[in-house]
């Protein structure tokens, strides 16, 4: 065997390294012993000469790897070193924080795979918003979990009305066009609430991010915003105290809906609801006719979604408040499906507060305003839900779960931060009526329980217990104050008001007897005692409502319609059995029909769409529209 050659000697002329920064320590083990895991021998005639390993197998001793640091690549350190040394380098991409290009490797470093994904994708057209994270606005900080009615938002512009640069594709080709037709009334309505639709209606000259407006002027003006506002405060609020007055108004004074997103969305709903409760006298002007009316309250709803979807973070009361508005408002369009899925929703988020549990109330340590405000979302979410469970819809709030307590019958001049005074004697409450309902719909809630308890062949009571959920109902006509009990002898400001509270309490008796009559039925009690005593009901409850002007009547919206026709289809489902009086049931379809009426007239014969399910479509031959007519002329 002959001796190996001689190992080549690096040339002396070779360039030394590169003296390393502070972060780079150099390796004492050279790249090719590194590679083979072997032990690195240093040659002993110096450093100068290879080591052993590369002398023995001919290799250059190269010493360039250098140790990097642990843990995942920092992207936005490369892009600043990246910029920092080729300035001259196009952008590749736009960096969600300072405005500065984003680091993008070329697609010779990428993978085959990665290569293949990045070439699929669409150029960015849309630029990110930046302005939602500045110095001056906080993107961290978590939602305030109360009610703005009570604490005025003091953070500043929401991050919302900074998106306002931002470009948003045109859907407006997407619109329905309301000249098309369309198979029925409901799935015009149903087109009209779509979001392609919805966005294309509320395209002003003033919008935020997704074509929201940034203020109420550019949806409808702020007399007007004042003008069903106070219709509320003095007709509604009585039947959905969820603000508090005295708060509210400093809102409205100080114009927090520029500054709040969940109080602007608030105001819209407010009106939305306003118009769809109250009935046409009390809503038409010589400005609004209408159809103007109806276009103005589904413009309204549109925007108030729209801001509704921008939700983010903690949920608050006001949140919920709003959906319940809206819930109203469905309903009265006909959506009873939309309404009942946003009900769900906002049951959930009242249960996530802890809406139910007076001791989550207090171990959160609120003031008066806020306990009161939380009790009465939590009553008016449990009396739409057992309203929505007359016709056997399950129910979302069960007392097993946990009820809180009931509000107190005090108005909210006299109910502050700092606490509670007395209600004076002289002065009957505006919440007495709300009161007394929440009380009705907790007998009905049991009610439909034991009921539902003995269709599933579990029998939890007797007839016994069905006498004294009926006394207790008495119990609550009785404590009613003397406002209600005869409006006559209310002041003059308050008749209206303690009549329609009257008109609700009333409706919602003759609801919670006609389920204990059921229960008894499926107790197996005498059917046609039990038929004799729900026509008894009915009739004298009849005649109670025809004493109240139908305008007051109507006031309650359409919660009182659906118990009026409730009632008509019970009385209908026994007019068969002998001795039946069937012009009792032909009274109670004619208040149906003047409530309909009264609520919102039926349109014009070239009017293409009504704002009620129920009217008549165009395409039905005159003697039937006049046959449908005539209860309502009755």
């Amino acid at each position: 065997m002959t001796d190996n050659p001689p190992a080549t000697i690096a040339p002396t002329n070779m360039a030394p390294p590169a003296l390393p920064t502070a972060q780079q320590k150099p390796s004492k083990t050279c790249d090719n012993c590194r590679k083979r895991k072997i032990k690195c021998v240093e040659d002993a005639e110096g450093s100068e000469r290879p080591c052993v390993g590369c002398r023995n197998l001919d290799l250059e001793c190269m010493f360039d790897y250098i140790r990097k640091k642990p843990g995942r690549k920092n992207s936005f350190a490369a892009a600043i070193r990246t910029k920092t040394e080729h300035p001259e380098t196009p952008s590749r991409g736009f960096h969600p924080y300072d405005g500065r290009p984003a680091y993008s490797p070329p697609l010779d470093l990428l993978s085959p795979r990665a290569r293949l994904a990045r070439s699929s994708l669409p150029p960015a057209s849309l630029p990110l918003p930046t302005d939602h994270l500045t110095p001056g606005l906080s993107h961290s900080a978590p939602r305030s979990p109360f009610s703005s009615f009570a604490l005025p938002s003091t953070t500043g512009l929401s991050w919302l009305d900074s998106l306002d640069s931002v470009p948003f594709p045109d859907l407006s080709g997407f619109a329905v066009d309301p000249t098309l037709p369309f198979p029925s009334e409901q799935a015009h309505l149903l087109s009209l609430e779509s979001p392609e639709n919805a966005l294309a209606g509320s395209s002003t000259a003033s919008v935020g991010h997704a074509g929201v407006p940034r203020r109420e002027e550019d949806v409808i003006s702020w007399a007007n915003v004042s003008h069903y506002v106070s219709l509320y405060l003095q007709y509604l609020w009585p039947l959905l105290p969820l603000v508090h007055r005295p708060t509210f108004a400093e809102n409205l004074a100080t114009r927090l809906d520029l500054r709040d997103t969940d109080f602007r969305a608030l105001l819209l709903s407010i009106v939305a609801y306003t118009i769809s409760q109250l009935p046409t006298s009390r809503l038409v002007t010589d400005k609004l006719e209408v159809e103007d009316l109806k276009r103005l309250q589904r413009r309204c709803h549109r925007t108030s979604q729209a801001l509704q979807r921008t939700y983010h973070g903690q949920v608050s009361l006001t949140q919920i408040c709003i959906i319940i508005f809206d819930q109203f408002y469905l309903l009265s369009i006909g959506l009873a499906h939309t309404a009942a899925a946003r009900l769900g929703q906002a049951v959930q988020l009242a249960f996530t507060l802890g809406l139910h549990s007076d001791a989550r109330t207090q171990a959160l340590g609120l003031d008066a305003v806020e306990v009161q405000l939380r009790r009465r979302v939590f009553w008016q979410l449990y009396a739409s839900d057992k309203t929505r469970a007359v016709a056997g819809n399950p129910m979302l709030i069960n007392d097993f779960q946990g009820v809180c307590s009931y509000p107190e019958a005090i108005d909210d001049d006299f109910i502050t931060s700092q606490g509670m005074f007395p209600q004076p004697a002289s002065r009957p409450s505006l919440l007495a009526g709300f009161v007394s309902v929440s009380k009705l719909f907790r007998v009905l809630s049991e009610c439909f329980f034991h009921h539902r308890c003995i269709l599933s062949e579990l029998r939890t009571i007797g007839t016994d217990w069905t006498l004294l959920a009926e006394e207790r109902v008495h119990a609550v006509l009785r404590e009613m104050p003397s406002a209600i009990q005869d409006p006559a002898s209310a002041k003059p400001g308050l008749r209206e008001v303690f009549a329609m509270q009257r008109a609700n309490i009333l409706i919602t008796v003759a609801i919670v007897k006609f389920a204990l009559y059921d229960l008894r039925s499926a107790l197996d009690v005498d059917e046609d005692q039990l038929g004799r005593e729900r026509e008894a009901i009915a009739r004298e409850i009849h005649n109670l409502l025809m004493s109240i002007p139908v305008e007051d009547l109507a006031s309650n919206g359409e919660s009182v319609r659906g118990k009026v026709f409730h009632i008509a289809c019970a009385l209908c489902g026994q007019a068969s059995t002998p001795g039946t009086d069937t012009g009792l049931v032909v009274d109670w379809c004619n208040m149906f029909s003047a409530i309909s009426f009264v609520q919102m007239p039926p349109p014009p014969p070239g009017a293409v769409l009504d704002s009620r399910a129920n009217s008549p479509p165009t395409d039905v031959p005159e003697a039937a529209l006049e046959a449908l007519a005539a209860p309502a002329s009755a």
